[in-house]
C-alpha cells in the first residue's frame, strides 16, 4: 500500500544545505520533506517513500531510532567517524500513525514527528 510521509518540525529548514551535505545523486525535486544541521540532513523521497539520513564526517557515533508512543520500533548506530554517510531506511512495514525520530549525534539530539498516512488518489508531501 503506498503511504504518505510528512515530517513536523521547528528545525531550521534549508536545501542550501542538502547541497552542500549529500551526494549529488538525488535531486532537489525528489525530495518531499527536509531537515537539515549542520551535522546531518534528515529527508523523506516522494518517489521511494523511504526516509533518508545524511550524516557529515563525525567525532562521535550518531543513533537514530524511530518509536511510537509505546516503544522503540527501529534502533540503529550508525559510524561517520571516517566518513561521510548517506542511508536509506524502509518504512513500509510501518502502519498509518505518528511516530517520532531521533537522531543522537554525541551530546545532540534531534527530534522529529513522522507522520505516515494512506495515499489518496492526489499525493501531498508536507514539511511543517
Amino acid at each position: 500500500m503506498n503511504k504518505l510521509l510528512s515530517f513536523t518540525t521547528c528545525g531550521l529548514l534549508t536545501m542550501a544545505s542538502f547541497t552542500n551535505t549529500c551526494s549529488n545523486r538525488i535531486q532537489v525535486a525528489e525530495i518531499s520533506a527536509f531537515v537539515s544541521t549542520p551535522d546531518m540532513a534528515l529527508w523523506v523521497s516522494a518517489i521511494t517513500g523511504k526516509l533518508w539520513l545524511a550524516l557529515a564526517q563525525q567525532t562521535v557515533c550518531t543513533t537514530l531510532q524511530i518509536l511510537n508512543e509505546e516503544e522503540v520500533l527501529y534502533n540503529t548506530s550508525l559510524d561517520s567517524r571516517q566518513t561521510t554517510i548517506s542511508q536509506a531506511f524502509d518504512l513500509s512495514d510501518f502502519g498509518d500513525g505518528t511516530y517520532h525520530v531521533a537522531i543522537s549525534i554525541g551530546s545532540q539530539l534531534i527530534s522529529k514527528e513522522l507522520i505516515i498516512t494512506p495515499l489518496s488518489t492526489t499525493r501531498t508531501i508536507q514539511l511543517i
